[in-house]
């Protein structure tokens, strides 16, 4: 078995955690029944997934807009398995608007923008903030 992607706090997911992709993820949506309250969370780890990787402490802008175009294909592939069920987009919509709207506020023309650390770090705090309960 391979390692599942070292993001720091990935423990957070629990069980989650155990898996490896975004497909990994969309394959465990589409697993379990609809409305079934792991749904919403495995989004947003799928969407935590994806950005992960992109996160450096340093970037361009044009790395800060893959993150954003990144998350929004995400997002539409995770509310596709999900048959569009209101909890998963409403989440998925949370995590990607989290990232976007920092990227709104802290953009000054071509000379400043968040870097995707803190594009993730957005992303992630919204994710966790959805787990709910155990």
């Amino acid at each position: 078995m391979r390692p599942a992607p070292a993001f720091e706090g990935r423990a957070a997911f629990g069980e989650l955690a155990h898996y490896h992709t975004l497909a990994d993820v969309r394959a465990l949506i589409q697993a379990l029944p609809p409305s079934h309250r792991q749904r919403p969370a495995a989004a947003a780890y799928g969407l935590t997934l994806v950005a992960a990787p992109l996160a450096r402490p340093h970037s361009f802008f044009h790395e800060a807009e893959e993150l954003l175009r990144q998350l929004t294909q995400a997002k539409a592939d995770l509310d596709a398995a999900a048959d569009h069920e209101p909890a998963v987009t409403e989440t998925t919509e949370q995590l990607r608007e989290a990232a976007r709207q920092l990227m709104d506020e802290v953009t000054i023309g071509c000379t400043e923008w968040p870097t995707t650390q803190k594009l993730f770090a957005a992303v992630y705090a919204q994710a966790v903030s959805r787990l709910g309960p155990g």
